[in-house]
């Protein structure tokens, strides 16, 4: 359907003559279906069993597939591994990257999962999913935040669809998924073991599995999401190092007025005396102004120096439906609605 798709073949167009013998061909295989018989007990048989559950993905330039399989271990039997469901998507006409596709298979694979934990009723068991693909397994096992849009919302929905799983690299020709993202023809389908019991090494123990060294390929680096570095030299207030502490701002209003009227002192200011009494509510508001006046000096400096020159401030400035202006003691201030009361 997508070859017509592409070509676009219209409704009354005549079909190429490679399409028609495809299609021609698998009509006809189709009648070997009936062959086939498929096992439909999980062997989930008692309380004493142990209850595994593992899924495969992979994906091509054609589809994408996953498929998951139940393995109950018995006490003195061999372990049996049965095909519980897959589930298969073809790949979008607008042709993404192996990469994407195979971690968009991961996704369908960990829904897919979900779904069969609540059918079943084993949220319990433990679930071991595999892929073959070293890219999407790094992607999977790193940090979402990493990657750009399209990686990042599909590696975490991975991780809170089935945020217990396993994550394991296989080779291709033991991957089960395989099959379905390439194809089968019917005839092929019913004598496939690899499809219907999965590799033969997963009935037996973990520590007898072959270990798979996953290639050396690194995630692409144009998925990594850049990262803007910004460079910024912010300007201190005065006696800054009073702020090193959490003081109070008491504490802070009483070490300013205090070092106010000693520098009045040292200037030899008329009427000013350091420990002639203590300090007065004038006092820790004149040090109240400084602090006020010092910060708006950091934080407004264009506005106030617009301001005092008579310049008006942009129509999309914050300040400026705000009537500000500035007090007589040098202040930023904004207006209000009293005086149109």
């Amino acid at each position: 359907m997508q070859d017509l798709w592409q070509e676009r073949v219209g409704w009354d167009n005549q079909l190429t003559p490679q399409i028609i013998h495809r299609w021609t061909t698998f009509r006809q295989e189709l009648s070997q279906l009936s062959q086939l018989a498929i096992p439909r007990w999980l062997q989930l048989r008692s309380d004493d069993t142990e209850v595994e559950i593992h899924g495969f993905s992979d994906a091509s330039l054609a589809a994408m597939s996953a498929v998951v399989y139940v393995k109950v271990s018995t006490p003195g039997e061999s372990s049996k591994v049965t095909l519980v469901c897959s589930k298969t998507r073809v790949a979008p006409l607008n042709r993404l990257t192996i990469p994407r596709l195979e971690l968009s298979a991961a996704l369908l694979l960990s829904k897919l999962i979900k779904r069969v934990q609540s059918t079943l009723q084993l949220n319990h068991a433990h679930v071991t999913l595999w892929t073959d693909s070293s890219v999407s397994l790094a992607w999977i096992n790193s940090d979402a935040m990493r990657w750009k849009e399209f990686v990042k919302n599909r590696v975490q929905a991975i991780q809170t669809t089935t945020p217990d799983a396993t994550w394991k690299f296989v080779s291709g020709k033991h991957n089960p998924a395989d099959c379905a993202s390439r194809g089968l023809t019917p005839s092929q389908l019913i004598t496939h073991n690899l499809w219907w019991l999965g590799p033969d090494w997963l009935t037996e123990s973990p520590r007898l599995w072959p270990s798979f060294a996953a290639p050396t390929d690194q995630p692409a680096d144009d998925e990594v999401r850049p990262s803007a570095v910004l460079v910024t030299t912010a300007p201190k207030l005065p006696f800054e190092t009073l702020f090193d502490k959490d003081i109070s701002l008491t504490k802070l209003l009483r070490i300013t007025a205090t070092i106010q009227r000693a520098a009045a002192c040292f200037k030899r200011t008329p009427a000013s005396n350091l420990t002639a009494s203590p300090l007065n509510p004038a006092d820790l508001q004149f040090a109240l102004t400084f602090w006020i006046r010092a910060t708006q000096q950091v934080h407004f400096a264009s506005e106030i120096r617009a301001i005092s020159q008579g310049k008006a401030l942009a129509k999309s400035h914050p300040l400026t439906r705000l009537t500000a202006w500035i007090y007589e003691t040098g202040l930023l201030r904004v207006g209000g609605r009293l005086q149109n009361a």
